[in-house]
């Protein structure tokens, strides 16, 4: 006979009765627990899980492992967060992960809780308007011919028609997963979404209390991948940081978009697919890759990601772009640039423009730090550069080279690297100021002057302290708001020449031009404190 919600009541009353009351079960009772584990499982607290575990382990082996309750690998699947109406005894945990699919077959009449098959209907009724979601079906999308399942096998001795829940927040996760469905994709096991859409607001809600319960659920049924509503971005990162600290383990996560239309829901909720997935390859879509990066918590493996994944790309398109303009000030002789944390942009920097010398300036407090950095760059110069000459994500060779004849290619030799320590304070100025004028540059090469990264205070010194001739150089970019770092996509290279009456005359590098508005005027004077 299966087993059914009363089951759950009986099963939880009993291991919390066995816990209070410092009770070893006996071997009945420990065998109907080993035959039951593989649900109960996701239902208990974390340190109740583990008892439990304790208890049976010993007749029964085969019991699963702690924090291995993952979904199975399916196309469809989607792991769905809720909290419980049902009034559970205290072993229970405050919410729980419901391992469901998106299948083409009915599952058993009563075997899916009713508040969620009612409620997937109003799910694919929102995503069968989406025309995105049509047109990357290849204009046939059937939605109507997916229905919920479970995704896991235990589970399907069960009927749980009657067990209440409380679903609104699961309809991000079976949107999700009735995308994958529909266009054949297989989420990660580790992937889970939560988020309440609100069609008459067009937003995405979630309730602060219960999403804390939800999240620290998931996560101790070993979910790392994560995509919640924005509203409670604050909250999400407190949640992730103290799971983080507490398990020693890195988790990823990503906000949910917001459609441009209460229409296509399936538009905003298509890039948030590579999350669910693998990590993009080389040869994935730059956008994939970008949303990847984006959702990695962990600032180490995010710049390796970078390094690897991202660089190659922009710093090509910045040499094209650079190269638009004029051609001569690519390999510069010198770069000027201040160390800071964002190690990402400081790479991109030195391998787009290659001069034959790299000077970086840093304050006392991060000068271990640039010093660690600077040897880094050193190391792997050959080998990130020799990834930026041969992108692999430009499959025509013709484009390769023709775009390597425009841009010059990136030189494979180390440059010269130096460090200068300066002052926080107004000092500063002066000390730029020596440190320019003893930079003297071959006639017709130039020097480059980093304004991206670095105290307001420095960069504003170092840009005082150009001569006529230098290229103020930055990279313009939006900040993720998860993650603080830059958006790849938008990194574009705006550009200055200093003239010889100290004006700043700006150059416009293809794409970049829309953004001109907001940069300096181009009849701006150059004030410079240094003149006699």
């Amino acid at each position: 006979m299966p087993h059914n919600a009363q089951t759950l009541v009986d099963q939880l009353e009993e291991i919390t009765t066995w816990i209070s009351s410092s009770t070893l079960p006996n071997r009945s009772s420990r065998q109907r627990l080993a035959r039951t584990f593989d649900v109960l499982a996701w239902f208990l607290l974390p340190e109740v899980r583990q008892r439990v575990q304790h208890w049976i382990r010993e007749d029964y082996p085969q019991c699963s492992a702690a924090g291995d309750f993952h979904l199975p690998s399916a196309t469809g699947a989607c792991a769905v967060p809720v909290t419980w109406r049902h009034r559970f005894a205290t072993a229970a945990a405050p919410a729980g992960v419901l391992p469901l699919r998106w299948a083409a077959t009915s599952p058993p009449e009563g075997s899916i809780p009713d508040a969620l098959l009612q409620f997937s209907h109003v799910v694919r009724d929102a995503l069968a308007k989406s025309h995105a979601l049509k047109e990357r079906a290849g204009g046939s999308m059937k939605l109507d011919q997916w229905h919920l399942n479970w995704t896991v096998d235990a589970w399907s001795n069960w009927q749980l028609g009657d067990l209440a829940v409380s679903p609104e927040s699961a309809f991000a996760p079976l949107a999700i997963g009735l995308i994958c469905a529909a266009l054949n994709i297989t989420p990660a096991v580790d992937f889970i979404a939560t988020g309440q859409w609100d069609l008459e607001k067009n937003r995405w809600a979630v309730k602060p209390a219960t999403l804390e319960s939800k999240l620290k659920a998931a996560f101790a049924l070993g979910f790392r991948r994560f995509v919640v509503p924005p509203t409670e971005k604050s909250l999400a990162e407190d949640i992730f940081r103290e799971l983080e600290e507490d398990s020693g383990e890195q988790s990823q996560w990503l906000s949910l978009p917001t459609p441009q239309t209460k229409t296509d829901l399936g538009a905003a909720l298509l890039p948030i697919l590579p999350m669910a997935g693998s990590q993009p390859s080389m040869h994935d879509r730059l956008e994939d890759r970008a949303t990847w990066y984006d959702s990695l918590v962990s600032h180490d493996q995010a710049r390796v990601y970078f390094e690897s994944h991202i660089l190659p790309d922009i710093s090509h398109r910045g040499r094209r772009q650079i190269a638009a303009v004029d051609s001569c000030i690519l390999n510069p002789d010198s770069l000027l640039s201040i160390y800071s944390g964002s190690e990402d942009l400081l790479w991109l920097t030195a391998v787009t423009w290659t001069p034959r010398r790299l000077v970086y300036l840093c304050t006392e407090d991060f000068a271990p730090r640039c010093v660690h950095f600077v040897q880094r760059l050193m190391d792997r110069w050959q080998d990130v550069v020799a990834r930026c000459r041969h992108n692999s994500s430009i499959d025509d060779q013709e484009q390769r080279w023709a775009i390597s004849v425009a841009a010059g290619e990136p030189s494979s030799d180390p440059p010269e690297i130096v460090i200068k320590k300066v002052a926080k304070d107004s000092t500063c100025l002066t000390q730029l100021a020596t440190l320019r004028a003893s930079c003297p540059v071959p006639s017709g090469r130039s020097c480059v002057i980093d304004a991206t990264p670095g105290r307001r205070a420095m960069q504003i010194a170092l840009t005082a302290s150009t001569e006529p001739g230098d290229v103020i150089f930055c990279w313009w970019h939006s900040t993720s708001q998860a993650t603080r770092r830059p958006v790849p996509l938008d990194l574009e290279p705006n550009l200055w020449v200093v003239e010889q009456d100290r004006r700043l005359r700006q150059l416009n590098p293809p794409s970049a031009v829309t953004k001109s508005s907001l940069c300096l005027d181009t009849n701006f004077p150059v004030y410079h404190p240094f003149e006699p």
